[in-house]
């Protein structure tokens, strides 16, 4: 397993750790499911009481302990949508982690090709990792750019034009 580097985690420990985020996730949503289920499970074994009951014996409360149970369940249920969006995100965290392991990696070979080992080699690595992601996000700032300036094309130069043939 890769260590750490100046108190840094590497991408595969990181990765590493997503994972055990994401289990816990699964394991949290996994259990408000069942919180729900046995919620409405509760819900409709008072509504089947108080269904059940002759006129004489039917007890409203019944109907107020099933409507409450009902209330529990909706609460799970809107916790376990919460952390579905949790999962979500970890499990776009672990695709973009991933990515980076590959790129660390990629960063070792580079750094033992040039001789360096040990410490040296994982700091050039992350260096290397860093310098990826810098690159991928100066490309996202130029494509945001370039769609900026073909909007701002768009509007100076043909709207007019769209506009003076309405007219003509």
């Amino acid at each position: 397993m890769a260590t750490q580097v100046e108190g840094i985690l590497t991408p595969s420990e990181q990765l590493d750790m997503l994972q055990q985020q994401l289990d816990k996730l699964l394991e949290e949503a996994a259990e408000f499911r069942r919180e729900a289920e046995a919620q409405t499970a509760r819900a409709n074994d008072w509504r089947r009481k108080y269904a059940e009951s002759s006129r004489k014996t039917k007890d409203p409360h019944d109907l107020q302990i099933a409507a409450e149970a009902d209330a529990a369940a909706n609460v799970a249920l809107a916790r376990v949508t919460e952390i579905e969006k949790s999962i979500k995100q970890v499990r776009e965290r672990i695709a973009s982690t991933q990515e980076d392991v590959g790129k660390y990696n990629a960063g070792l070979a580079e750094a033992a090709s040039k001789g360096l080992t040990g410490e040296a080699a994982k700091v050039a690595a992350a260096a290397h990792v860093q310098e990826a992601q810098s690159r991928a996000n100066t490309m996202k700032i130029v494509a945001i750019a370039v769609a900026v300036a073909a909007l701002v094309i768009f509007i100076v130069w043909v709207v007019p034009k769209i506009k003076s043939l309405k007219k003509a």
